[in-house]
């Protein structure tokens, strides 16, 4: 790639974006560019928040999400389309075995957080790890995803949905832990006005005299 196509671009590029042919090229570098940071694969791995860190800081993304972003939104043939199905239904294995590594996130200052995570092949182990990453707006809507496996160009192979379907687990997992801290407190029982004390006729403190 020559050097004058590394210049278009006002931020720093991995080098998986410096091979990529030119019209995937152009795509990647748009939205390095409306993210306003540099590749998120180039950002130190230090500088990403993991654990007890995501709490307050993963967008309350949901699998209406990720179905919007994957399918519904997809440009791209129907075969394109039915295989983002299948990848978002596999993708959901990922969250009860191995194959996926902690999830990271960059918070932005534009409210934007880059989550990123290794997830290995599961069909070839010995391979190097997968490196997906996804641009989560404030609202839980997916603004952008890429992958550095073959067919991560699609923006919808089955590492990027394991990486979506994690930030959702984790946002349930908070979600789950916020209700089970909330202080309930008991109210005051309700009791039929039939149940109670008559308080129409009651009777009087002392002695009842009358007058004939």
């Amino acid at each position: 790639m020559s050097g004058s196509r590394v210049t278009r671009v006002s931020y720093k590029l991995s080098e998986l974006a410096k091979s990529l042919p030119e019209v995937e090229f152009k795509s990647y570098c748009e939205k390095i560019e409306e993210l306003k940071c540099n590749d998120p694969l180039v950002i130190d791995l230090h500088l990403y928040k993991s654990g007890s860190d995501l709490k307050k800081l993963i967008p309350p993304i949901t699998r209406d999400h990720l179905i919007l972003y994957l399918i519904v939104e997809r440009r791209g043939s129907d075969f394109e389309k039915v295989e983002a199905v299948n990848n978002l239904l596999a993708s959901e294995q990922y969250l009860t075995n191995t194959f996926s590594d902690k999830l990271l996130a960059f918070p932005l200052t534009n409210g934007t957080v880059i989550i990123r995570s290794h997830i290995t092949h599961s069909q070839t182990l010995s391979a190097k790890p997968a490196t997906p990453w996804a641009a989560l707006l404030s609202d839980g809507k997916i603004f952008a995803a890429f992958c550095d496996c073959v067919a991560g160009l699609g923006c919808s192979c089955i590492h990027v949905s394991a990486l979506l379907q994690q930030a959702i687990a984790h946002t349930k997992e908070e979600n789950s832990t916020s209700s089970n801290n909330v202080q309930i407190v008991n109210p005051k029982p309700i009791i039929p006005v039939t149940s109670l004390p008559c308080k129409w006729n009651r009777p009087g403190k002392g002695p009842v005299s009358y007058k004939f």
